[in-house]
């Protein structure tokens, strides 16, 4: 007992440090589900005081209500999953419903019909699908997690398979172009008017104007786009609100490692290419999830690294080895022998030219005599005379913590923390530049 208790206080004490880590705003939306329906005997009529349970799959968690006085019954705060739904009264055989799959920010209807018979014996319904949704009235469409495994993602960037959603078209990167939101554009809207959301926190750079952290792919269990009709909680999104809710640890232990490369060995030329450039691509990373406490507290880490390295043709115009001289006789690029001597005026008070286009040594600069010695020699003919092919880098790491807990039947807690970082270095074709 005492060792329970004492684990019980140091989860309590994990999620408040997690809670207090956690750099999103405080601003919190509904991401979970709820289950509604009404429950009726067999000739249709209403049945108060019947008592509801859903139980989650993954965690045996449970959740229950009583049916009021119109039969109706109402269970909230259920983390999108997969659930199996009993309605049980004196007098009548429970009703078991198998298959149960809410959805985020779902409110899911499930009327049940109890028989006469006695409360031991069973009534099983398997893959029963929730009705035509009624109670709520936005407009739309949930990526599952089974799509986003299987569907290829070039980068493995979630936000590309929100383009399945009606009405969705490619919008713009995000500002600064290389951060790879994939922002995409709504029934016409902009791009800068989405809202991103994150297990029902705000996930909106407010510099950026798009998302700030993105999930590995294996760490989110699903997402919702709304597109129109949405409620009052959005107040800023003008475009489509993108809810994310992340996985969390089950009574089963759960992990997985990958890795995705791409490599220009196994790519061809491209057909108005001479040459193929330099490109390297490696996605790796690992998640596992699992529970700490069976039935009451779990826990879900993950994270993945990027690395990109990708050859650029790059051209700029350098001295040639005559003009470091100061020779720039053979310059055709200044005229050929027309350069001027900014310190020597004849009688009519012009510059007068450099004898045969040449500035003698003891006019170089010292500091600028430095900086030449920094800059290559040109290594093709004409203008631009110089082309290097450097290497772009952009490395991205992102991670993900989760924790839940459940103290009683009264109460749920759950804190995670995410991070992602994506520097990046695009040489020019001189270091100097």
């Amino acid at each position: 007992m005492r060792t329970s208790n004492a684990l019980n206080q140091a989860a309590l004490l994990l999620l408040i440090c997690s809670c207090t880590l956690a750099t999103a705003p405080a601003q919190i939306s509904v991401v979970n589900a709820t289950a509604v329906g009404t429950v009726v005997d067999e000739k249709g009529g209403v049945l108060p005081g019947v008592t509801v349970r859903i139980t989650n799959v993954g965690t045996n968690i449970t959740e229950q209500a009583v049916t009021d006085g119109e039969g109706r019954y109402r269970i909230g705060n259920l983390p999108p999953g997969d659930y199996r739904l009993e309605a049980e009264l004196t007098g009548f055989k429970t009703a078991i419903v198998k298959g149960v799959k809410l959805e985020v920010k779902q409110t899911a209807r499930y009327d049940l019909t109890l028989t006469i018979g006695q409360i031991s014996d069973k009534v099983e319904v398997v893959g029963e699908v929730a009705l035509l949704k009624a109670d709520s009235a936005e407009i739309g469409s949930v990526v599952y997690e089974r799509m986003i495994k299987e569907l290829p993602l070039n980068g493995r960037n979630y936000l590309q398979l929100a383009y399945l959603t009606p009405g969705a078209t490619t919008g713009s990167e995000a500002y600064g172009g290389y951060y790879g939101s994939t922002a995409g554009t709504y029934n016409g809207l902009s791009s800068l008017q989405n809202e991103y959301q994150l297990d029902g926190g705000m996930n909106t750079s407010l510099d950026l104007i798009t998302v700030a952290v993105r999930p590995p792919v294996d760490a989110i269990r699903e997402f919702k786009v709304e597109t129109t009709s949405y409620s009052a909680e959005f107040g800023r999104a003008a475009g489509a609100v993108i809810s994310a809710v992340t996985k969390s640890g089950t009574n089963e232990f759960h992990g997985g490692l990958w890795e995705f490369f791409r490599n220009d060995k196994l790519d061809a030329r491209d057909f108005f290419s001479g040459t193929k450039p330099p490109y390297r691509q490696n996605q790796y990373g690992a998640m596992i999830g699992g529970p700490i406490l069976k039935d009451k507290l779990f826990f879900f880490g993950s994270w993945e690294g990027s690395r990109i390295r990708q050859g650029v043709n790059q051209t700029a115009t350098v001295p040639t080895a005559l003009e470091r001289a100061g020779d720039f006789s053979q310059s055709t690029r200044f005229g050929a022998s027309q350069i001027y001597d900014p310190f020597n005026l004849d009688a009519t008070g012009q510059r007068t030219l450099f004898p045969g286009g040449k500035i003698p040594t003891s006019r170089f600069n010292a500091v600028a005599a430095k900086a030449l010695s920094y800059y290559p020699l040109p290594n093709i003919d004409g203008f631009p005379n110089y082309r290097v092919f450097p290497s772009i880098q952009q490395n991205n790491d992102k991670a993900l913590g989760r924790v839940d807990y459940k103290p009683s039947d009264k109460n749920t807690f759950f804190g995670r923390y995410a991070w992602e970082t994506e520097p990046r270095f695009e040489p020019a074709a001189i270091p100097l530049m």
